[in-house]
């Protein structure tokens, strides 16, 4: 209430306002553009919905809100002149990439949905679960790698119990390239 209150204020009378906060959610709720500091030295300005989707670096997409990441490597694709990477046992194509370069790569949790709602579909073992009301929070073992993932009720599905598979799927376009 108080940070609408805030921005339609800053809005009405037209004037431009500095905030200084370490509080993310503040952050992106009250800003028009974000510069965002570590050890004193800017790391990233830019809109908080683009630096939150695409955050420069990995330390800004960590500050910016849970995040995932995973080292891989590019091997050619099953479409000629396409580089491919491995993301939780799915390959997924990443055009104009040199073949054998190690990339890190982020995904947020919210970014996950049950399988078939995105293009790429995986699975893994349920390792914990925890509803906090509006949302599900999980953590899935697929090989090695572990991901949290967040799931919405509002899917209408009963998410699977500690130690089953729980099957889901992401857009090749929530993939983060670091």
């Amino acid at each position: 209430q108080t940070r609408r209150q805030l921005k339609e204020l800053q809005q009405k009378i037209g004037m431009t306002t500095v905030y200084v906060t370490h509080d993310q959610s503040e952050a992106l709720s009250l800003s028009d553009r974000l510069a965002i500091l570590f050890t004193g030295v800017i790391e990233a300005m830019g809109t908080p919905l683009g630096l939150y989707n695409s955050p420069p670096s990995e330390t800004v997409g960590q500050f910016l809100g849970d995040m995932n990441f995973f080292d891989c490597t590019s091997q050619p694709s099953e479409n000629e002149g396409i580089r491919a990477i491995q993301v939780l046992g799915i390959s997924v194509d990443l055009p104009e990439m040199p073949s054998n370069q190690k990339v890190r790569m982020g995904i947020r949790p919210e970014a996950f949905a049950p399988k078939g709602c995105h293009e790429y579909n995986g699975s893994g073992t349920l390792e914990d679960i925890q509803f906090e009301g509006e949302v599900w929070r999980l953590t899935v073992r697929v090989g090695e790698e572990t991901a949290r993932m967040s799931l919405s009720p509002s899917y209408g599905i009963d998410p699977p119990k500690p130690g089953e598979v729980w099957e889901f799927s992401f857009s090749g376009g929530s993939l983060v390239r670091f």
